[in-house]
């Protein structure tokens, strides 16, 4: 994917030259910083943060409602271009449903944004992804749970 976005047939040979041999230094040295370069730089780095914590990835709205700051949802003009953008890292599907669901598609993508992204952070993201969860079956945090929202009953423990 990166060297689609190159562009200059010329210059491949020495852009790949250019490129690093690990795959974490090409995350963070390369994708990363070009995501943060083109789009919001919090909303890139909070999605990666919450996609590597949630074990079972997220619905679409969940990451969107997730990155609501204040009550104001992420405008589309942020949200779509972005989500767009983490696109090469996602594995995107539709499990059963209609909601699309998002997760980073490789294990040591995983390991290596666990590592740099939410170590310092984990118990923030885990307790962000843990309050949404409890909202969606308790909303009046009254103890009295909506049964529909199974998938927040499995992944509360988990955060």
């Amino acid at each position: 994917n990166e060297l689609m976005l190159f562009g200059s047939f010329e210059g491949l040979t020495a852009k790949l030259e250019a490129l690093p041999g690990q795959l974490e230094d090409l995350v963070m040295k390369e994708i990363l910083p070009r995501l943060e370069t083109y789009f919001e730089k919090t909303g890139v780095v909070e999605s990666l943060r919450l996609l590597a914590c949630s074990p079972l990835g997220l619905l679409e709205p969940e990451l969107r409602s997730l990155l609501s700051t204040g009550g104001q949802p992420i405008s589309d003009a942020v949200y779509l271009p972005m989500l767009d953008g983490l696109r090469p890292l996602l594995t995107p599907c539709l499990p059963g449903g209609s909601e699309l669901l998002l997760s980073i598609g490789h294990p040591h993508v995983v390991k290596i944004l666990r590592k740099h992204l939410v170590s310092k952070s984990a118990q923030h993201t885990h307790g962000c992804l843990a309050a949404f969860y409890r909202k969606e079956i308790d909303p009046a945090c009254n103890w009295t749970f909506r049964r529909e929202y199974a998938r927040s009953f499995e992944l509360l423990p988990f955060h």
